[in-house]
């Protein structure tokens, strides 16, 4: 799976993410988190779905991101819809 993040000052991921403090990162734990949005990458089976401008709570050191429940499972939904439909590579753009 690739993942490519991108961080962004949209207050309207504020509501999205339910306006989570930053927190230190567990993978590189050294950085903070920040409010962003990330594009993820999704393979299953014979498809590869690309999810745009997902809220996520993003790394400012690493990259490294994080999804509320909610979230990611908006994400795995739109990715499971593509794969019932037997897409082979199909982008989309995350709608709440």
């Amino acid at each position: 799976m690739v993942i490519v993040a991108y961080i962004s000052e949209l207050s309207l991921w504020e509501v999205a993410i339910n306006q989570e403090k930053p927190m230190k990162c567990a993978v590189c734990r050294h950085g903070e988190t920040a409010l962003g949005c990330i594009t993820a990458t999704l393979g299953q089976q014979e498809t590869i779905v690309v999810v745009r401008e997902v809220p996520a709570q993003v790394c400012r050191q690493c990259g490294e991101y994080y999804l509320d429940e909610t979230i990611a499972n908006r994400v795995f939904a739109l990715a499971s819809h593509s794969v019932q439909r037997h897409a082979q590579v199909e982008i989309v753009h995350y709608i709440a």
